[in-house]
């Protein structure tokens, strides 16, 4: 989202850019002219984003600093019950960086295994399942994404209308309304696809859980069918 949000205040820009060049060849300013000016305005903006963000940042951190002082005061089993903080195998797992993409199998065996680590034993693993359950099942994300995408359509329509309206008018502010529409779809789509692919990870973690749960169960049998066996000897 981070790199995203640049590429997208920069296509602002360099929009806003081409426009300025446009009506400076029209006024007779030299093309080399506006070329450099245009650098220096990108460049000067990047490094305006660049420090606020950076500023941001450490005043997010600071508030956060503050909040979660503030709240430990007040902290109880009933509000811990709505955090994620506390699973560490999401940290782990996006740690892990050295994987082949293409092997299905591997990858998912991989993930088990970190399950294992934390979780490694069948009661871990249940109250992990009851966790993954309560956030697949609720309706947070499902209702965002829905949302994200009934925003998506009005706007598509409403821009088709009013770009279809405004082709006999090709002035600056059309472009410019074009250009912010297009940034906007960008943002929309990002959006759904990134909760969409938050629901269809948290759905897939729910499976290998079950099927450690279901390992754990089967080694479990298997081992008491040797005892039993090497008793009846």
């Amino acid at each position: 989202m981070r790199l995203f949000s640049y590429i997208a205040i920069n296509l602002l820009i360099i929009l806003f850019l081409a426009m300025a060049f446009y009506n400076g060849i029209k006024n007779g300013i030299l093309p080399i002219s506006l070329v450099i000016v245009s650098i220096i305005i990108l460049g000067v903006f990047n490094l305006i984003i660049f420090v606020i963000e950076k500023l941001f940042n450490k005043l997010g951190d600071y508030l956060i600093r503050l909040y979660d002082k503030r709240k430990m005061k007040n902290y109880n089993l009933y509000e811990w019950m709505g955090e994620v903080r506390w699973i560490k195998l999401l940290d782990e797992i996006s740690n892990i960086k050295e994987f082949n993409k293409d092997t299905l199998h591997d990858n998912f065996q991989l993930i088990k295994l970190e399950i294992e680590k934390e979780f490694d034993n069948k009661e871990k693993l249940i109250s992990l399942k009851l966790y993954l359950e309560t956030i697949v099942e609720s309706p947070r994300l499902t209702v965002l994404n829905t949302v994200t995408q009934t925003l998506l359509m009005a706007l598509i329509t409403t821009s088709i209308i009013n770009f279809v309206n405004g082709l006999n008018t090709s002035n600056v502010n059309s472009m410019w309304y074009l250009a912010v529409v297009i940034v906007v779809w960008i943002i929309l789509l990002v959006s759904i696809t990134y909760i969409s692919k938050q629901i269809d990870r948290n759905k897939l973690l729910l499976k290998l859980v079950l099927e450690c749960i279901n390992e754990k169960g089967t080694n479990k049998n298997n081992n008491n069918y040797r005892h039993s066996k090497r008793r009846k000897k």
